[in-house]
């Protein structure tokens, strides 16, 4: 079996890291139905935090197949939306 490549190693490790940002702002939401606003708010701001760190290392080599990058931008998308919808709550 082949091993992945710098680009299939890091493209798993961003899916990875917005599957965390995701429960993190599930989570988010579950503390402020339990009145724990400042878990609350710890908890979008790791989500906030991993969104960025997936933006820029994005943008750097090596280059990701075009679905690739057309699934993390969809995904970084999503997940901003989420954190946007858990922060007017």
């Amino acid at each position: 079996m082949a091993e992945p490549n710098l680009a299939e190693t890091r493209f798993a490790f961003l899916n990875a890291d917005l599957d965390l940002a995701n429960t993190f702002v599930k989570l988010a939401k579950t503390e402020l139905a339990m009145s724990d606003r400042p878990a609350y708010e710890r908890l979008l701001e790791k989500a906030q935090m991993a969104l960025n760190t997936v933006r820029r290392l994005m943008n750097h080599p090596p280059e990701f197949h075009f679905h690739q990058r057309e699934i993390l931008t969809k995904r970084c998308q999503e997940l901003e939306s989420a954190i946007q919808s858990a922060m007017m709550q």
